[in-house]
């Protein structure tokens, strides 16, 4: 009975991504249930990116530079996925940046993820940019990798690889 209780409580923990409460009482009202995706739903030799990452469907920091807590997260509905930011004010949420995701869908699931980064500088395809505040890195499966950033009042995307 304990092993099974064990097991349970492994996997439970292992293989969910959590939103905060309120940010998810949010969404629940405001996106048209989207859910988080879960490291399940991603490709599954995909392991060494996942291994890096407690969650590879949401990061958070302060990506306009506010002072606030933003989230970036990857969501799905049905057999559609999107890249959402939502920015925090310390009191609600807003999404900012929602993008549809038509690239790197697998039969074995999603094969996107993201992670933090440092601000600083970035060396994209065809420029070097300066970014201020810690900003996304969007990876595809064996592929490319883009970063968004804010800047001057809005989000930008810079590629880095093809």
């Amino acid at each position: 009975m304990k092993i099974i209780l064990l097991l349970l409580i492994f996997f439970q923990s292992s293989d969910r991504c959590q939103l905060p409460e309120r940010l998810d009482l949010y969404l629940k009202r405001n996106a048209e249930n989207w859910e988080l995706i879960n490291p399940n739903d991603l490709v599954t030799d995909w392991s060494n990116f996942m291994s890096k990452q407690k969650c590879p469907s949401l990061v958070t920091a302060d990506f306009n530079g506010d002072g606030h807590i933003d989230y970036c997260g990857l969501f799905k509905k049905n057999a559609k996925y999107k890249l959402m930011i939502i920015e925090g004010d310390g009191k609600s949420f807003s999404i900012k940046y929602n993008e549809d995701i038509e690239y790197g869908i697998y039969d074995g699931g999603l094969g996107v993820g993201i992670e933090l980064e440092n601000s600083g500088n970035v060396q994209g395809l065809r420029k070097q940019v300066y970014i201020r505040n810690a900003h996304i890195g969007v990876l595809k499966f064996e592929s490319s990798k883009h970063i968004i950033y804010f800047d001057k009042g809005k989000y930008n995307e810079l590629y880095v690889s093809d």
